[in-house]
């Protein structure tokens, strides 16, 4: 055994919205390029991508709260409608 840790091949493999495209070595870690189901891109390390810490480019999260604006902004609107 050379001494290194070994790598786990994530390539073509799909976490969440994320499709693993290909591998970036760093010195320290080894980080994964990925596009995203709504075409972005990012980069990831191995951990996030196998626990799910990461699951998408930030689409997600900014989809995310979209919604959550606009339950606010409904909830809102009704007891205004509603108290007038």
């Amino acid at each position: 055994m050379s001494g290194r840790p070994l790598v786990n091949d994530l390539l073509g493999q799909r976490y969440g919205r994320l499709l693993v495209e290909s591998r970036i070595r760093r010195t320290d870690r080894v980080i994964w390029h990925c596009v995203c189901d709504c075409g972005g891109s990012c980069n990831v390390q191995s951990f996030d991508l196998i626990s799910g810490k990461v699951r998408s480019c930030g689409c997600y999260h900014r989809e995310r709260q979209k919604e959550i604006m606009m339950l606010r902004y409904d909830v809102q609107r009704n007891r205004i409608f509603i108290s007038e």
